[in-house]
């Protein structure tokens, strides 16, 4: 699934979020926790607002941190940036 990790960046840097956002879905069905987080931070964090999507940007980052048990500190960053691009701003602080 790293091949289509690696299309969905080159998409978000041409800003083409919709076809990125068809790859992401692609990426993660492989349940891999970087494949997952990747898109998850992109989602939440991209200077374009066109790809920034908080919704999707949970479901991603949800998915990461239950596969990794709540355990590790990068994906719950990430899972904190997705809760506040999604305006859940009471959950952006407590997770962080």
């Amino acid at each position: 699934m790293h091949w289509a990790l690696c299309r969905m960046n080159m998409l978000v840097h041409n800003k083409d979020a919709a076809e990125a956002v068809k790859w992401y879905r692609k990426a993660a069905a492989g349940g891999e926790v970087d494949v997952l987080n990747s898109p998850a931070w992109t989602l939440a964090t991209s200077e374009n607002p066109a790809i920034r999507d908080g919704s999707n940007a949970v479901v991603f980052a949800e998915k990461a941190v239950a596969a990794t048990n709540r355990k590790n500190p990068v994906v719950m960053d990430t899972l904190a940036a997705a809760y506040a691009e999604a305006a859940q701003f009471e959950k952006a602080i407590t997770t962080e």
